[in-house]
């Protein structure tokens, strides 16, 4: 006999495990994977001020990331790069959809100049086959033609 404790969980505490699961997983898309660790972070509050004091651009340390790092055991950086993906609007959005999408490609277009961020999100929204490295060329050497001339 296989000793067994049957305990009862809430509607939280399930969706937050399943969620673990599916992220050990892999299989999400990576919008799929923001959404998801947003509405963890949200459970994980106490207070909607604290929730409401996180939106924006997510950075280390901002309310509930820490949370997730202990929870996940997942670095605070990807959980800051994954929430940042829930501000992409268009082309990107849709793109992020896609299982196979690298979500580090969008952090790129931070790293370029501004008037070439529009081109670069078509880019790499319509072309997702694009290696990462490429993208990482592409945009060192826009920072060095606005630097340079």
């Amino acid at each position: 006999m296989v000793p067994v404790r049957v305990t009862e969980i809430g509607e939280d505490d399930r969706f937050i495990r399943q969620a673990i699961e599916n992220i050990h997983q892999e299989k999400m898309s990576p919008l799929d994977m923001a959404m998801m660790l947003d509405k963890i972070r949200k459970k994980l509050l106490t207070s909607a001020a604290e929730v409401k004091k996180g939106h924006g651009g997510f950075r280390h340390g901002q309310p509930g990331i820490k949370e997730l790092h202990k929870l996940l055991g997942m670095p605070e950086s990807t959980i800051s790069e994954y929430l940042a993906l829930l501000g992409e609007t268009g082309e990107i959005r849709e793109a992020l959809k896609d299982p196979g999408f690298s979500r580090t490609k969008v952090t790129l277009i931070k790293e370029t100049p501004g008037k070439y961020r529009g081109r670069l999100r078509h880019l790499i929204a319509t072309q997702k086959s694009i290696p990462r490295d490429t993208i990482t060329h592409l945009v060192t050497a826009l920072r060095r033609a606005e630097r340079y001339g």
